[in-house]
């Protein structure tokens, strides 16, 4: 047998390649980790070797050993399983009456397939396909997830038949396993037979750019993103690569009306986390990525603290990543939960994709940190300096979570201005943003926003929002959406009937039906909240004063589904 330890895959395929364009029967076995592919790159080697006529046999079949029970499924299965040359990779073809027919081996094949199509033909196929076996010699067999069999498959059974159809049947044989994943019983004995059996024995061993070449789509337009975070990750799973390469497909189908550069982060973040989730015990934990800040860790780094799992730090510095924000949370709720939201992901993309647009041109706060990186002088003024122009130039590209860390800094590095009229400059740079953006209760990282100044800011922010709205309006607009926000109806519920009383005499026409109808929108609801009825008391309460005013505004709000007191016979004049 001819060994080999661990090979480059420029060296595996020219190797298959010999083996599959010699007429000589032979073993090939070819061992690996888990995952690493070599499945899928037999596939396309086998492919490839075919269209460049490198496939000396005529016949090819694939096993795969997981569930079968016993020696005569084994070989049913290869005779089932054989197909012409041509085609090797059609398994589409396959899968209709006249593909079968058409790539069949011999007229046993044929007859067993139309066999199955008669009723009670079935006690006969059995037989049909013992004999079948016989027939089958010149081919190649892959034979696939030895180390899966069942333990009623005797794996010294497994090794004859292999060594029976090399030996008497001159069938070149290839054996695809992870040999690190046998039982204790299995393993020596299987040591022992494969050495008598086997040929050449290679192991698939990819390093990351390998893995990449082989595992992602080349027409894929993300292609070289990919190949290029494979490597920088250290990803040799092609497992991983597979199913991140969908994911990243859905993404660039979804995101392809953003700017480009969303998409671009979108699948650089995609990579680590699937890293993380696919691959846990050779990737940072998903805990872990959720939790980094970068611009917080200096500060902590500054103070003493020594950072958590370095390792973890060091890979994800090198891979570029900083910290998870509002855009990457949801792809990360993606990787973990297996589907994407796409409401909050174009809704994410769109506030990311102005944050972009917001340092076109001014790459200030970046240039900053490049000054803190970059030397050991001592600089400190001019790093605090450059981060606070950074905040009054680019308040829109900076997130509340960068902007708390780049706060702790400045005072850290001791920074002589004024941090007040810091913030008031981000505040007013944003001046238009709504009033979830300030509500840090409801932001998906406002608990990473931990510098005190940066949350009274916010604070100060999100209750202007309060005093500024318009009772009337909000009214108005529940009335015509017929729906509402739950903290709109908290401040309705707020306002007294004898405000409801001014505002209902004060509006005409469809403003006022609005209105009404708002307020009461409420009535019938099941189990409502304590605003939903409060806001109903008061409105019926300021309804009721009104219809107390005269006969005939008694009889505006009657059509309005207030129930009254009855009326008095001979009321007070007005």
């Amino acid at each position: 047998m001819r060994q080999s330890g661990h090979m480059s895959i420029k060296i595996v395929q020219p190797e298959i390649e010999r083996f599959l364009s010699d007429k000589e029967p032979g073993v090939l076995v070819i061992a690996g980790k888990w995952g690493v592919g070599k499945t899928f790159a037999w596939n396309r080697f086998l492919k490839e070797a075919k269209e460049a006529g490198k496939v000396a046999a005529s016949y090819y079949a694939y096993v795969s050993l997981f569930g079968l029970g016993n020696l005569e499924e084994l070989k049913a299965a290869i005779f089932q399983n054989t197909v012409k040359r041509s085609d090797i990779g059609k398994t589409a073809d396959l899968e209709t009456l006249e593909g079968v027919v058409r790539s069949a081996p011999s007229l046993w094949r044929k007859g067993g397939t139309l066999a199955r199509l008669i009723p009670g033909a079935d006690r006969y196929l059995s037989t049909f396909e013992r004999v079948g076996f016989f027939w089958l010699r010149d081919q190649v067999i892959c034979i696939d997830d030895l180390e899966r069999k069942s333990r009623s498959l005797d794996i010294r059974d497994v090794l004859g038949l292999i060594s029976h159809l090399k030996e008497q049947r001159r069938c070149k044989v290839v054996l695809l396993l992870n040999d690190e994943k046998f039982g204790d019983e299995d393993s020596a004995e299987f040591r022992g037979q494969l050495e008598k059996v086997a040929d050449i024995m290679l192991r698939f061993d990819p390093t990351p750019a390998e893995a990449a070449g082989i595992g992602v789509d080349r027409n894929k337009s993300f292609h070289d993103e990919l190949r290029r975070h494979c490597e920088s990750l250290g990803i040799v799973n092609i497992r991983t690569i597979k199913r991140l390469e969908r994911v990243a497909t859905r993404l660039a189908e979804d995101l392809r009306e953003f700017d480009s550069r969303v998409l671009t982060q979108a699948i650089h973040s995609l990579m680590l986390f699937g890293f993380a989730k696919f691959q846990p015990g050779d990737a940072p934990s998903l805990e872990f990525i959720r939790g980094l800040n970068t611009y917080e860790a200096l500060v902590a780094e500054e103070e003493g603290h020594q950072p958590r799992r370095p390792e973890w730090k060091a890979l994800l510095t090198e891979y570029g990543f900083g910290q998870v924000d509002e855009f990457d949370a949801v792809i990360l709720s993606a990787v973990q939960e297996g589907h994407i939201d796409p409401d909050a992901l174009h809704e994410e993309a769109r506030k990311l994709e102005r944050r972009l647009q917001a340092s076109d041109g001014d790459h200030s706060f970046s240039q900053a940190w490049e000054v803190y990186h970059q030397s050991f002088d001592n600089n400190g003024d001019v790093v605090a300096e450059g981060l606070a122009e950074a905040v009054r130039r680019t308040p829109k590209a900076i997130s509340p979570m960068n902007l708390s860390s780049t706060i702790a800094l400045l005072k850290e590095l001791g920074w002589a201005g004024d941090v007040g009229e810091l913030l008031a400059a981000y505040t007013a740079g944003r001046e238009d943003e709504g009033k979830d953006f300030w509500d840090l209760a409801e932001n998906t990282f406002g608990g990473e926003v931990r510098d005190r100044d940066v949350r009274d800011a916010f604070a100060a922010k999100l209750a202007a929002f309060e005093e500024d709205k318009d009772p009337a309006n909000l009214l108005m607009e529940i009335g015509r959406a017929k729906g509402w926000n739950p903290a709109d109806v908290d401040f309705l519920a707020g306002r007294t009937a004898d405000e409801l009383y001014d505002i209902f005499k004060a509006l005409r026409g469809v403003e006022l039906k609005r209105a009404v109808a708002g307020a009461l929108m409420f009535k019938g609801t099941v189990n409502p909240s304590d605003s939903m009825r409060q806001v109903t008391d008061n409105a019926v309460a300021a309804l009721t004063r009104i219809a107390a005013e005269s006969p005939v505004n008694r009889r505006r709000v009657l059509q309005r589904g207030v129930e009254l007191p009855p009326a008095e016979e001979n009321p007070p004049p007005t």
